[in-house]
C-alpha cells in the first residue's frame, strides 16, 4: 500500500512539472492587459483524465502555481483563476475516468449560480449561452445509457475506438474546458470589479463582446483534447500504462455500478 502511494505521488509530481512546461506555451493571447492561454489548458483535463480526481486536480493545481508564481502565466487575471480553472477541469475529467458522474452537473450549478450572483451576473446572462448546454449536458452523466457509452470508452479493451466512443471522448474534454472556462468567467467578474475596480459597464461589455468567440476556442480545444483522450483511454485499458485506480476496483468490486 505505501508503495502504491509513493508511486501514485511520483506521478503526481511528474505530471505537475508536464502541466508547468504547457503552461509556458502560449496557446492565444489574452486582451484587457496582457497575460495568455497556455497550452495547459489542454493538458490540465488530460492530467486529470490519468490521474483521477484527486492526484490530477493536485498535480494540476501544483503546476499551476508554479506557472504563476514563476512566469506570470495569467497575466491580468492575476494569481488565482489561472490555478482554480484548470483544476476544475481536472477534476471534470479525473470524475469521469473514476466514474464519479454526479459530481459534474454539481460543478457547473454551481458555478452558474455564483456567476449569476456576480456584479455583473444577470445582466451577461446571454454570455452563458455555451455553458447552459454544457450544464444540460452534464446531466446526461446521470442516465444509464450515457454512463454505458463511457464504459466502452473507458473500458475499450482489445478493441479500436468507435465513432461513438470518440464522440464521448469529446463531451469529456468539451465538459471540461466549459467548466474551466465557467469558474474563469466567474472568479473573472469579481476579481475585476472588487480587486481592480472596474466598472460594471466595462466589464459587461467586454464579456458580451466575446458572447461568439469563446465558444470557437473551447469547442476547439475540446476536439484535440478528445482525440489525446480516445488515444490514451485505448493505453491504459491494456494496462501498459500503470496508473491510479479506482477505490472500489483495487478491492475488486463492481465500478460499473458506481454511477
Amino acid at each position: 500500500m505505501a508503495d502504491t502511494k509513493t508511486y501514485e505521488w511520483a506521478l503526481t509530481g511528474i505530471f505537475a512539472a508536464f502541466h508547468l512546461v504547457l503552461t509556458m506555451i502560449p496557446l492565444y493571447l489574452l486582451g484587457m492587459g496582457g497575460g495568455f492561454i497556455s497550452w495547459g489548458l489542454i493538458s490540465a483535463p488530460i492530467v486529470g483524465f490519468l490521474l483521477g480526481p484527486f492526484y490530477g486536480l493536485i498535480s494540476v493545481a501544483i503546476g499551476s502555481i508554479l506557472g504563476t508564481m514563476f512566469f506570470n502565466i495569467g497575466g491580468v487575471l492575476g494569481p488565482i483563476i489561472p490555478v482554480f480553472a484548470p483544476m476544475t477541469s481536472a477534476l471534470v475529467t479525473g470524475s469521469i475516468r473514476f466514474r464519479r458522474f454526479r459530481a459534474i452537473p454539481i460543478v457547473f450549478f454551481l458555478g452558474l449560480v455564483v456567476y449569476i450572483a456576480g456584479p455583473i451576473g444577470l445582466v451577461t446572462i446571454p454570455y452563458l449561452w455555451l455553458h447552459l448546454i454544457a450544464a444540460l449536458l452534464s446531466l446526461s452523466m446521470l442516465t444509464s445509457m450515457t454512463t454505458r457509452h463511457f464504459d466502452r470508452l473507458l473500458d475499450p479493451s482489445e478493441n479500436e475506438p468507435t465513432p461513438t466512443s470518440s464522440v464521448f471522448a469529446w463531451l469529456t474534454g468539451f465538459l471540461a474546458l466549459m467548466a474551466d472556462h465557467l469558474v474563469g468567467a466567474t472568479m473573472s467578474q469579481y476579481y475585476f470589479f472588487y480587486v481592480l475596480g472596474f466598472d460594471a459597464n466595462t466589464l459587461t461589455t467586454s464579456y458580451l463582446a466575446t458572447i461568439f468567440l469563446y465558444p470557437i476556442e473551447r469547442v476547439l480545444a475540446s476536439i484535440i483534447t478528445g482525440f489525446v483522450l480516445v488515444l490514451l483511454a485505448v493505453a491504459t485499458s491494456h494496462g501498459d500504462i500503470p496508473l491510479p485506480e479506482i477505490p472500489e476496483k483495487k478491492a475488486g468490486l463492481n465500478e460499473g455500478s458506481y454511477t
